[in-house]
């Protein structure tokens, strides 16, 4: 599994797990049962950093390599706007969350894959100022003290996931190429 960046200009503002907490927030995750921050929180750029439902967030991208299926879509200012996705082996969940707007055409049962749009950055639900909230999660891991959350550290390639699928469209189209002429010479 690989996962790419969500965002444009990728900066990590807070970590996964209890020594990348930040202390003044520690007391929010214990109360939700967590021994610390579940995810991962991107830095977004907005116009108002406060934005809520109809601001000006960066967009989303779907960031994994092979597809997924929206699994669930929330839209709480409880809990915040989000949206989840199972990987197509069944074993990991994605979840992103704190959307401003999440694109209206996905629905749950959707395929999604790399490039695909999520929708916009936020500051919905539990959130302390606009950002992009991801999480990675193991079924079968749910007494692990992070609900199933684990790093997603090991499986990060820092590339956002648009460069990335630019980069092999522009290589297929090299090797069509190549697959031409050397038909063209086999003739």
């Amino acid at each position: 599994m690989k996962i790419y960046s969500p965002v444009s200009k990728p900066l990590i503002r807070q970590g996964f797990g209890k020594e990348n907490t930040n202390a003044s927030v520690m007391h929010i995750y214990q109360s939700l049962g967590l021994l610390g921050h579940d995810g991962w929180d991107f830095m977004v750029n907005c116009k108002d950093s406060q934005v809520k439902h109809g601001g000006q967030c960066q967009p989303i991208y779907y960031s994994m390599d092979g597809y997924g299926t929206i699994s669930y879509i929330q839209k709480d200012d409880a809990h915040g706007w989000g949206i989840n996705a199972i990987d197509e082996d069944g074993i990991h969940k994605y979840c992103w969350w704190h959307f401003d707007i999440i694109n209206p055409d996905l629905k749950v049962g959707d395929r999604i894959e790399g490039g695909d749009y999520l929708g916009g950055a936020g500051n919905t639900g539990y959130s302390t100022g606009a950002h992009l909230h991801f999480g990675l999660y193991e079924y079968g891991l749910e007494d692990n003290g992070y609900k199933g959350a684990i790093d997603p550290t090991p499986f990060y390639v820092p590339i956002f996931v648009n460069d990335f699928i630019d980069g092999l469209k522009a290589q297929i189209s090299i090797i069509k190429k190549i697959l031409e002429v050397i038909k063209s010479l086999l003739k």
